[in-house]
């Protein structure tokens, strides 16, 4: 008899999260697959074209089923929102969870992929309450140590009731996995279980490197490219990267920032008030056309908040840096340092040394081709023998089998 497979998810195809590849992956294998999702409206808040309360909110395949339920979506992203969006996704949840268990077969396991907030962990726990099966926790947003980063949550109080709340969600779960190391300290502290280090990994189609687009952007030939996708928020601290750019009208540098986020009205204000400014900003872009924007950089951008648990994550986006073969500009703290400056494929700036960071960003932006090339080789080689895409889908079938 076949294995039967349940995922729930905050996001799923269109939206670009790793859980993608995870479901492609068990699809590949012998057994019935079940996604839980919402319909997509990440990041931008809107739903995706085609999808809606009535689009493509069942698909079915030969054994794979994809339920996306309704949901309020994000809108603009502001704090009414967002909290609408987590409640009416938890209830829609907790309402399929019980049809499941009322109508469905039993499945073998459940995989939580958890981005934010931790609620979607507590479908998986009413399920196990009837049916015993095995539950993996994919664990990508530390809580309360996110809040407080993030000045949302200052409480001593308060932040100690979410830990404890996490300490009873992680006790229900067989396995928990982290995509960073320095977390699996945090978690054994609050989880007696089997916690495994599952870190990111570069999407196939920059693994493959299989879709060539012609990308044309107006920057003089003598002038450095960096690039930045993703993200463009306050978490990824681009107050100071904002201050680089200022600071480096004068240099035969470029900076192009791919995506979409809170901070980028404050960019394009910015441009406004000094047309001067070399930045090219450029809208979120379909994956597969992210390795050819890449290839036309010469180095890439990788940014983040040393504030609290920010200093022990390590964003996806660096796997796909390495994995592209460009040498990287760190402006980082903690793990993400360390393997950039292990994988020698590129440099690190202090975002609370401004003077400093702008002297050693001239320096390596003056590097001949060759000593670049040699950065993102380095990183590539970094990448292979410990990121790739082969070495996690080895993991996660692991586990499942």
């Amino acid at each position: 008899m076949e294995k039967r497979i349940l995922i729930y998810t905050n996001h799923y195809y269109p939206e670009n999260f790793k859980i993608n590849d995870v479901v492609n992956w068990i699809d590949e294998l012998n057994v019935h697959v079940r996604v839980i999702t919402q319909i997509p409206n990440y990041p931008k808040g809107k739903f995706f074209k085609g999808y809606n309360f009535f689009k493509k909110n069942y698909q079915k395949s030969s054994n794979k089923i994809i339920n996306r339920l309704p949901v309020i979506p994000r809108m603009a992203g502001k704090k009414i929102n967002l909290i609408l969006n987590y409640i009416s996704y938890f209830i829609s949840c907790l309402i399929f969870t019980f049809y499941l268990l009322i109508s469905k077969k039993k499945y073998d396991c459940i995989i939580v992929h958890h981005t934010s907030p931790p609620f979607i962990a507590f479908h998986s726990i009413i399920y196990g309450m009837f049916y015993k099966t095995k539950k993996i926790y994919w664990e990508l947003d530390i809580w309360p140590e996110t809040l407080s980063s993030l000045g949302i949550i200052n409480s001593k109080i308060i932040n100690g009731f979410i830990k404890k709340i996490m300490i009873f969600i992680y006790s229900y779960y067989d396995v928990i996995l982290v995509s960073s190391s320095s977390f699996i300290k945090t978690l054994k502290s609050r989880y007696n279980g089997k916690v495994e280090y599952f870190p990111n990994w570069a999407d196939q189609v920059i693994e493959e490197d299989t879709y060539k687009f012609k990308i044309n952007l107006t920057i003089p030939d003598n002038h450095r490219i960096i690039m930045y996708t993703g993200n463009i928020g306050y978490a990824q601290n681009f107050e100071f990267i904002l201050n680089l750019c200022n600071k480096t009208i004068n240099e035969r540098i470029y900076w192009v920032l791919v995506g979409d986020g809170r901070f980028k009205n404050n960019i394009k204000n910015a441009l406004k008030d000094n047309p001067s400014l070399k930045i090219i900003l450029i809208d979120q872009v379909e994956i597969n056309k992210i390795r050819s924007y890449l290839e036309i950089s010469d180095f890439t951008l990788l940014s983040l908040s040393s504030e609290g648990v920010f200093t022990n994550t390590v964003p996806a986006k660096l796997q796909t840096y390495m994995c592209s073969s460009k040498p990287i500009i760190g402006i980082i703290e903690g793990e993400s340092r360390d393997i950039i400056l292990n994988a020698n494929c590129g440099i690190i700036l202090d975002s609370s040394n401004l003077k400093e960071s702008i002297n050693k960003l001239i320096e390596i932006v003056k590097f001949d081709d060759e000593k670049i090339y040699s950065l993102g080789h380095n990183g590539k080689r970094f990448y292979d023998n410990h990121y790739s895409s082969k070495l996690r889908k080895e993991q996660i079938l692991k586990f499942i089998k």
